[in-house]
């Protein structure tokens, strides 16, 4: 059995795998013949029915790999970029991300243990993700996690299943008439939700929504006597409705200043209100609601309010500028462990926190905030990016903005390589699936003469005298050469490394502290109960405050490409030095 990837991944099915059997003819047990070779392409997303996110959360993932350890599945995989040129081949130790590099022992030994195709149960710590700021990956989160490892049977590819420490219990609803009531699902899209239901394997062959208006039928096929269903999943998913359907989350829009509200529930139904899609179908294709980052950061901080920049919402919005969206993990405590029934998220006009971030006042009641001209204040979250400002510019933009970029002294002086206690820390992350445009550069037809290899070892091993004359040919022609067509150029895709950096608080627990430096004073303090930081700081001093920016979205790993190039190059200059050898000796011999 092997892995490909092939043209399929353009019509949206990602990774595909072909199991492949011998077919024999069997009909004379004295003559058993081989007919033929049967295969079958299946997409790795079928793995994921070996995982139930309803019971283990956002986080969790699956990991398969084939006996070379060359990963198939995994979520930092990436299956549908660059279908002209062949994607390259990632191991399970690029795709693990790690808090350190003392971590990579473990990972390794995870390695060893799925070639050997071992069935065990170990949890690593320090491990994490790296997650996503509108088209970079710009944020990371560490935590314990536990792996279970299996040898997927006659086949030569093994199955990990990545589970985080952090959903501790799950909810077993029991079947009753209420529950049971597909009505209450469907009432939410008479009431004006955008409904979508996770992609999960509630029933075999039965769920497959498409658009809500045919909401009703499925839902009424899933839950019908003839249906296969997982009965703890549907009763889940239809208690999950009539929560919603009594919390009236509609009323919270235009509340004070709320322009959206939306709810994603660990039983595997998302609602938003207002709809973003006026097409059925886009609301369906956009509904995975469990694999936003947002969400996915509220259950990692389930005590903290995550507040993010909506930078999709001018795609299916009449909004002008940016909006901040506020995640909240809905969290409560079962038998003594706590359950996280959902993520609730509301989006809100910016200018509400940056009437708040002006109000700010001292002891003395004096405003802080109130005039950018004499200070500047900033409310960050844990990645450093802008989520409210208190410049009187309309025009500023930059909310949503990596405070490295907009004022890198101010960001030098809450992040410190050489300090541990420094406000910041930093991951470092190297993408192996990066694309790259390289140039490239034609000589004029005239000029490039030189034969290759190939040709003066077979001109030599034909001929020796003839060779040694073509090759004194070839080499004055190209010397003198000389023509009037001009240089052509292009630019083509490739596949190369990159690195990116996410920044992450140290101890979001301290982070109140005054910093001097770079002829500034900077005022840092925790906005409790978010994943916010206060900054109040000086103006920079334009003699004394310029640094070097510090890195953060992906750049590509030169250093790196010219090694794999030289490398290359080392290669292609052995074999030709083989060759040529391989040419002297036969002359030798003949």
């Amino acid at each position: 059995m092997q892995s490909i990837r092939a043209a399929a991944y353009q019509k949206g099915l990602g990774m595909l795998m072909t199991l492949t059997m011998p077919v024999f003819n069997r009909t004379d047990p004295n003559n058993v013949t081989l007919l033929g070779v049967m295969g079958v392409d299946v997409a790795a997303e079928e793995f994921n029915k070996f995982i139930s996110f309803r019971e283990l959360g956002p986080l969790s993932y699956v990991i398969v790999v084939n006996h070379n350890g060359f990963v198939v599945k995994h979520p930092l995989l990436k299956t549908q970029e660059l279908w002209d040129i062949e994607p390259p081949s990632i191991d399970i130790l690029d795709v693990e991300v790690v808090k350190n590099d003392d971590v990579l022992d473990e990972i390794n030994w995870l390695r060893d243990e799925l070639l050997d195709g071992n069935t065990i149960s170990r949890v690593i710590a320090d491990v994490g993700t790296v997650l996503k700021n509108g088209d970079n990956d710009a944020y990371f989160i560490s935590y314990s996690q536990k792996y279970f490892t299996a040898d997927i049977k006659k086949t030569r590819y093994r199955l990990a299943i990545a589970n985080p420490e952090i959903v501790s219990s799950v909810l077993k609803v029991n079947g009753t008439s209420i529950v049971r009531n597909v009505s209450t699902l469907t009432a939410l899209v008479n009431e004006g939700y955008e409904v979508t239901i996770s992609k999960w394997n509630y029933c075999e062959g039965v769920l497959k929504l498409t658009n809500q208006s045919s909401l009703q039928q499925n839902l009424t096929d899933l839950v019908s006597e003839n249906a296969t269903c997982n009965d703890d999943m549907i009763n889940h998913l239809l208690w999950d409705a009539s929560i919603i359907h009594a919390s009236n989350l509609t009323s919270l829009v235009n509340n004070t200043g709320i322009e959206a509200v939306s709810l994603t529930t660990a039983g595997g139904i998302s609602v938003v209100y207002p709809p973003r899609f006026d097409d059925d179908e886009e609301a369906f294709k956009f509904g995975d609601h469990y694999s936003n980052p947002a969400t996915k950061r509220a259950f990692a901080n389930r005590e903290e309010f995550i507040y993010t920049v909506d930078y999709a919402r001018d795609q299916y919005g009449d909004y002008s500028g940016p909006a901040i969206s506020i995640f909240k993990a809905l969290t409560e405590v079962v038998d003594d462990r706590p359950y996280i029934f959902g993520v609730l998220g509301i989006t809100i006009n910016n200018t509400l926190l940056t009437e708040n971030l002006r109000a700010v006042k001292d002891e003395f009641g004096s405003g802080i905030c109130d005039s950018f001209f004499d200070k500047i204040c900033l409310l960050l979250d844990e990645g450093g990016f802008i989520i409210a400002e208190n410049s009187e510019d309309e025009g500023s933009n930059l909310i949503g903005q990596w405070l490295g970029k907009v004022d890198p002294s101010l960001m030098h002086l809450l992040f410190n390589d050489s300090d541990e206690s420094s406000i910041y820390g930093r991951h470092k992350f190297f993408d192996y699936q990066a694309t790259c445009i390289f140039t490239w550069r034609e000589q004029p037809s005239s000029a490039s003469r030189l034969p290759s290899i190939g040709q003066i070892a077979d001109l030599l091993l034909t001929h020796l005298t003839t060779g040694i004359a073509f090759l004194y040919n070839s080499l004055l022609y190209t010397e003198g050469a000389s023509s009037e067509e001009p240089l052509k150029y292009g630019e083509e895709y490739q596949t190369c490394t990159k690195i990116s950096y996410q920044y992450y608080y140290n101890d979001k627990d301290n982070l109140a502290r005054e910093i001097s430096g770079c002829g500034r004073d900077v005022q840092t303090v925790k906005v409790e109960g978010t994943n916010m930081m206060m900054v109040i700081a000086d103006h920079p001093q334009k003699d004394t405050c310029e640094g070097i920016t510090l890195p953060q979205e992906p750049v590509e790993n030169i250093l790196l490409h010219s090694l794999l190039v030289e490398c290359k190059s080392y290669v292609g200059l052995f074999a030709a030095k083989l060759r040529f050898n391989f040419v002297i000796s036969s002359l030798q011999t003949n």
